[in-house]
């Protein structure tokens, strides 16, 4: 798989498709419609996809506020935001309201998340 990014570009208040990440000059460059345009790199904006879709065929992608059904009972847990593992190259899932229990991305169907927003502009349900 090739790494795929995306920047949270503060000054358009916007989420942009990454074409190139120049880590030795701190610069990000993605596309702006017809045109590149270039940023410094902050790596709070960087977003790394998972790989994984969701049941609407969205991309998940690090940052994404995820609506969830608990794995062992169906349950919905809410507003979970997809987050890189410290202890682990894995992904996993908090749920910021009730728990700070960590889901493994990659052991669930796609039919258990639904992507409803990101850490950067408002979920709007």
């Amino acid at each position: 798989m090739i790494p795929k990014f995306r920047y949270w570009n503060p000054g358009y208040q916007q989420m942009e498709e990454v074409v190139a990440i120049n880590f030795l000059g701190q610069k990000v460059t993605f596309s702006a419609g017809t045109f590149w345009r270039t940023l410094p790199l902050r790596e709070e904006y960087l977003m790394q996809s998972t790989g994984l879709l969701d049941k609407n065929g969205t991309e998940i992608f690090e940052g994404d506020i995820i609506k969830m059904r608990f794995l062992l009972d169906r349950r919905r847990i809410e507003r979970c935001v997809v987050v890189r593992d410290t202890d682990s190259p894995m992904l996993g899932l908090v749920d910021n309201k009730s728990s700070t229990k960590k889901f493994n991305l990659y052991e669930c169907n796609r039919d258990y998340y639904e992507v409803i927003g990101n850490v950067f502009e408002e979920v709007v349900e």
